[in-house]
């Protein structure tokens, strides 16, 4: 980050600080008002109110410092049963947090009760009374002029979204200098898909071959599922041979690698490499139908994999990460095992993996 991107973040913390400064001295001089009131229910409401202004400040302080002047993000929220260990630190840091709560509501309730006595006194020398009197004036006087500070305020506004825009220009400039990386990352993603040895070294099961029917009365019942099945995906060519292709309503052109033992999809849409497991008869059925909801589902499985790859980017310092599929393999068997390469745009020169082996319900970091 950049200076001037820095000094822009801050300038915004401090602007959201200005507001809950605002919002936590009315919540003080409500209670040094009600805390004024001869009624005990009047005083009770005061000290609940103080409380409430003190956290307020407390955390707006903390957050303009933290967030805002060191920019150190979040700690993201550990899963899993914490241990004992963990448990005391998390404990020991609450209390921490805790501790100058009680200095701001007494030194904060003391500056209250000070400028609430001078506001509503008779002494027009105090200084809160005068503070009062000068901000009253202030507001009266905006209210009648607005067009001495309108135009200021607008081209404040103005000046201030278009720095905003031209620091966020070249942010993401200074990010796609690093496109060639990107695009590198992806043809290495591809070349260790295309290098890597296939999953299954067995022979799948030809999808194709004829198969016995136990029962002559089944022969309708099975001709009926045929043709509903050959309904949904299209019909397919009777025998595969190595640089063959065949057509798939959902994945496109299929085509047969010898030197990868698999099958890869070749999609209309332009969307992600897929690669399928399979011998050279044809793609294995279970792999095959998984790739199918891969491609209908993929919006679905960018989310469910984004949840396993976003602690693993947050590791690496990057707060808030956006992943795109650069690649998806999907294995043979009964249970296919499906692997995700994902990019994340803040984090172009690494590549997150994430595997699912329940067919898509599920991902964890590979």
């Amino acid at each position: 980050m950049t200076f001037l991107q820095w000094v822009a973040h801050v300038v915004r913390a401090t602007f959201w600080l200005a507001f809950h400064l605002l919002v936590a001295t009315g919540l003080f001089l409500l209670s040094a008002h009600l805390g004024a009131q001869p009624g005990e229910d009047e005083r009770n409401a005061g000290v609940f109110v103080r409380i409430l202004a003190s956290f307020w400040l407390y955390i707006a302080a903390w957050t303009w410092l933290v967030r805002g002047v060191f920019q150190r993000p979040a700690k993201p929220a550990e899963k899993g049963k914490p241990t004992g260990a963990a448990a005391f630190r998390g404990t020991l840091g609450c209390l921490g947090n805790l501790l100058p709560i009680p200095v701001v509501f007494v030194l904060g309730g003391q500056a209250a009760d000070w400028a609430w006595a001078g506001i509503r006194g008779s002494d027009a020398r105090h200084p809160a009374r005068q503070g009062a009197d000068r901000v009253l004036a202030w507001a009266w006087s905006a209210a009648d002029q607005p067009g001495e500070w309108v135009p200021w305020a607008i081209a404040v506004a103005v000046i201030y979204n278009v720095t905003r825009v031209v620091l966020r220009s070249s942010r993401t400039a200074g990010g796609d200098v690093g496109g060639q990386r990107a695009q590198r990352a992806n043809q290495n993603t591809l070349e260790k898909l295309k290098t890597s040895r296939p999953r299954s070294t067995r022979a799948p099961k030809d999808p194709f071959a004829p198969r016995e029917i136990l029962a002559p009365a089944g022969a309708a019942s099975a001709a009926t599922v045929g043709q509903a099945h050959a309904g949904a995906h299209g019909a397919e060519p009777a025998r595969f041979t190595p640089g063959s292709a065949r057509e798939d309503r959902v994945l496109g052109a299929l085509t047969f690698s010898t030197a990868d033992g698999a099958w890869w999809a070749h999609r209309e849409d332009g969307g992600f490499p897929l690669q399928i497991d399979g011998g050279a008869a044809g793609p294995d059925p279970h792999a095959l139908d998984l790739a199918r909801q891969a491609v209908q589902r993929s919006f679905e499985m960018l989310l469910r994999a984004s949840e396993a790859a976003r602690t693993v980017a947050q590791k690496r310092g990057v707060g808030l990460p956006r992943f795109t599929i650069s690649a998806v393999r999907v294995g043979a068997g009964s249970t296919p095992d499906v692997l995700l390469h994902l990019r994340c745009d803040a984090d172009a020169g690494h590549e997150y993996l994430v595997r699912s082996d329940d067919k898509l319900q599920t991902f964890k970091v590979a």
